[in-house]
């Protein structure tokens, strides 16, 4: 049996999967409908984690994470009364109103009040610029969510087949860290992180820290990106579109007593062999099929007033075709099959002034790659398994003194044709101090020690200051250090024509940030600026510069320095029912090398979103602007415009929520490549229909 009939099997296991879960929806059709997101503070604007968001009409509640986020879906209305409370704190009632994002302010000394109602768009607290939501122009695409972060670039190996990698502010991808639900993404084979792995249906909430400072370790020099998928809502979702595009998807959400639970299940198929034109060649795209099966279970509960418990399972099961490039040349029958699983599991325990969490989590993945070419005939397996425990401990003192701290472990493990067999052990320990000498003034010092037994010892820093100039107003500066392993690859890759070295360094970088920040009513504004300058910076080089078919090794050679300038913003034009939503990025990089720009990176990104809620129609649109780039042999890749737009219409039948999608990407039909030779597809049109079970 082909590849490729194995997976319409699986698929056809799946519908009948979707059908039965389907028949048991519509027996409970449980209550699960609006949602509300926002975060829960201290009076001084201090970020409370894990408080207990409830909903006394329907019983339905969220823990709110160590950053104060919450996300609370049911059958809320406005008017309905939600109580918020956590142990060493006030409890406090708040009236719902029409906005869907809010901030809840509690006070440390338990007091009486009447129930208040909190506007979540006059916090001062900027919730939009350090998460993005999932809007419609999401469904169904893998860029659109990421399009809306500052800074980002993409590399994609065309359509959804390819493997698709970003990074930050003009970096490498393997400086940003992707985490899920808490959990690093990251391959210890190549130090990157392909998002094609991910059902785009997890991909509901994106967290982002740009200066991570030291609590990431290796790999996040540039920032770190984690996607929550609180999904906790009960429906089932069809969606068919462009180049054989079809997926299904059905999600459960309930409750018992004081557990909640989420099981997410469904799949995707994509023929995806699309039409197109580059230089002077115009031609389909072949061998660019993709199947995924997917299933992932959340749960969580409360033991007691002061301890609570989380775990997460997500599994996904990838086929495809793997097409090639334009430029080494096609692959018509190489396939690859990639699997991988991520589970976590966390315990917590609540202090009057803060908290104890133990975390554990695991990354599988099992990849398999065959191309049955008589010249460079390849079959290549790989396995990778990653075990991690953290122990955080949070505490604030008083007014102005806050301590963090953090004890990592970690192993890592590869079985591999071309890498071997190899596994290593990191230690990471990491303290951060907190200190308001005055109320508009916070100083923020923090460092990080991290050893590998007989390999790498790293100590890295970073010190923030923030000026609170009145309760709109804010400025922020920060510098540090970052840093990042070699991978597997790099210290074992056994090939003929690939060296490995054993005697690399770390890749290291220092970086200077200065921020301003204005919060308003109906938005915010935030412009930044970010000096970086790494060395050691590992590259795959020909040993004869003169032969790229020769042998090729890997050396600690590259410097670079960056310079990026960023604004970005949201507002909401009230009355009128627009958000308007930008960024734009003005990047100056250099490879010391060469005295050139660093490969893939574009001297200015932009994004513009415009969205629109009427009538139950949500509609948007989405402008995302590349600039022009090179590759690392000085081909040059032209500058892009890439518009989506949406429209989501929902209405009412037999009391529960029906919606129907409409998504359009790359709207213009513009010929766009995000890694040279390896062409986008043009205008893709899907439209879904879903059923939540309000």
């Amino acid at each position: 049996m082909t590849p490729r009939q194995e997976n319409y099997r699986g698929f056809s296991m799946l519908k009948k999967t979707l059908c039965t879960l389907l028949c048991i929806l519509l027996q409970y059709s449980l209550l699960t409908g609006n949602v509300i997101t926002g975060i829960v503070t201290s009076s001084d604007n201090n970020p409370i984690p894990y408080s207990i968001v409830f909903h006394k009409s329907s019983g339905d509640w969220d823990l709110s994470d160590e950053n104060g986020f919450f996300h609370l879906s049911g059958n809320l209305s406005p008017g309905d009364t939600l109580t918020i409370s956590r142990f060493g704190y006030e409890t406090r009632e708040a009236i719902i109103t029409r906005d869907s994002r809010y901030q809840f302010l509690l006070n440390s000394e338990p007091i009486t009040i009447e129930p208040i109602i909190i506007m979540g768009q006059k916090s001062k607290f900027n919730f939009n610029e350090k998460t993005i939501i999932n809007n419609p122009i999401d469904s169904h695409s893998r860029t659109s969510i990421f399009q809306r972060i500052p800074g980002l670039t993409f590399n994609s190996s065309g359509g959804l087949a390819g493997n698709t990698s970003f990074s930050l502010d003009g970096g490498n991808s393997s400086h940003t860290k992707l985490t899920l639900e808490g959990v690093d993404l990251t391959s210890s084979q190549n130090g990157g992180t392909d998002v094609s792995q991910l059902p785009i249906q997890v991909l509901d909430q994106v967290t982002i820290a740009k200066s991570p400072g030291v609590f990431w370790g290796s790999g996040a020099m540039d920032g770190v990106l984690n996607i929550n998928p609180w999904i906790d809502q009960t429906f089932i979702e069809i969606t068919s579109g462009s180049y054989g595009y079809s997926s299904a998807t059905a999600n459960f959400h309930g409750k018992i007593k004081n557990w909640t639970y989420t099981f997410q299940t469904g799949g995707t198929v994509d023929e995806g062999n699309y039409p197109y034109s580059w230089e002077d060649i115009s031609a389909i795209r072949e061998n660019n099929r993709f199947q995924q099966l997917f299933s992932s279970i959340f749960l969580k509960g409360m033991l007691s007033k002061r301890s609570f418990i989380s775990a997460y399972q997500m599994n996904s099961w990838n086929d495809r075709g793997v097409a090639g490039d334009l430029v080494w040349g096609l692959t018509p029958k190489a396939y690859k099959s990639d699997d991988l699983f991520v589970s976590s599991l966390n315990y917590g325990h609540l202090l009057k002034n803060g908290f104890i969490k133990f975390h554990y989590n695991r990354r599988g993945s099992h990849e398999k790659f065959v191309d049955p070419n008589s010249i460079w005939a390849t079959n290549s397996k790989h396995s990778l398994v990653s075990n991690t425990f953290k122990s955080r401990w949070e505490n604030r003192f008083n007014e102005l003194i806050f301590m963090q701290s953090l004890l990592e472990v970690k192993q890592e493990n590869i079985s591999g044709t071309d890498a071997g067999k190899h596994s290593r052990t990191s230690a990471g320990f990491a303290m951060r101090f907190q200190v308001a000498p005055v109320k508009w003034l916070r100083i923020i010092p923090s460092g990080r020690f991290d050893y590998i037994h007989k390999f790498y010892k790293e100590d890295t820093y970073d010190f923030n200051t923030i000026i609170f100039l009145n309760d709109e107003l804010e400025l922020s500066y920060s510098a540090g250090t970052g840093f990042r392993y070699p991978t597997f690859n790099d210290l074992y890759w056994d090939d003929p024509w690939m060296r490995c070295n054993p005697e690399l360094n770390s890749e290291r970088t220092q970086y200077q940030t200065a921020k301003i920040q204005s919060v308003f009513d109906q938005g915010y504004i935030l412009f930044r600026v970010k000096v970086q300058s790494s060395h050691d910076l590992i590259s795959w080089a020909p040993v004869d510069p003169e032969n790229l078919w020769g042998e090729w090794k890997v050396y600690n050679i590259n410097k670079s320095n960056r310079i990026s300038f960023n604004v970005n913003g949201k507002h909401k034009l009230f009355p009128l029912p627009l958000t308007v939503q930008y960024h734009g990025t003005k990047l100056i990089t250099e490879d010391e090398s060469t005295g050139e720009p660093l490969a893939y990176t574009p001297d200015f990104t932009g994004m513009l979103g415009l969205f629109v809620d009427i009538f139950n129609i949500n509609s948007g649109l989405q402008f995302f602007y590349t600039g022009e780039r090179k590759d690392p042999y000085g081909n040059s890749l032209e500058d892009f415009l890439s518009v989506n737009g949406s429209a989501d219409w929902e209405f009412d039948i037999f009391n529960h929520i029906v919606s129907v999608k409409l998504l359009v990407e790359n709207l213009l039909d513009e010929n766009t490549m995000t890694n040279y030779g390896y062409p986008e597809p043009g205008r893709i049109l899907k439209i879904g229909l879903r059923y939540d079970f309000r």
